[in-house]
């Protein structure tokens, strides 16, 4: 199997694609504002499985380019459909409130 045959799989831009790099290569070159209006707009890039590839390309991300790597983040807090929001909210607040818990 060639680099390339690898990178479209990696990519979904082959025949077997891999469940959400496909949507994360096509919103990749857009500038940050586009990215958040396609996936704001666009009910297709609002699931779990584009939620966890922008987590994965984050984690890349952040050795070399650690304020894309934190602009990919925020694209992913809008990636879950709409009704998961709450949930992941009162996540985040959990910690929050460990966090501060730990500190005092």
């Amino acid at each position: 199997m060639d680099d390339r045959h690898v990178e479209r799989e990696l990519l979904g831009s082959g025949g077997g694609e891999a469940p959400g790099w496909g949507q994360w290569a096509a919103l990749e070159p857009l500038p940050l504002e586009v990215r958040f209006a396609v996936v704001q707009s666009n009910a297709d890039y609002q699931n779990g499985v584009l939620y966890d590839r922008l987590l994965e390309a984050s984690r890349w991300y952040r050795r070399t380019e650690p304020a894309e790597a934190a602009d990919v983040v925020r694209l992913a807090i809008l990636a879950p459909h709409p009704g998961l929001l709450p949930t992941l909210l009162g996540a985040a607040r959990r910690i929050r409130v460990a966090r501060q818990r730990l500190r005092d």
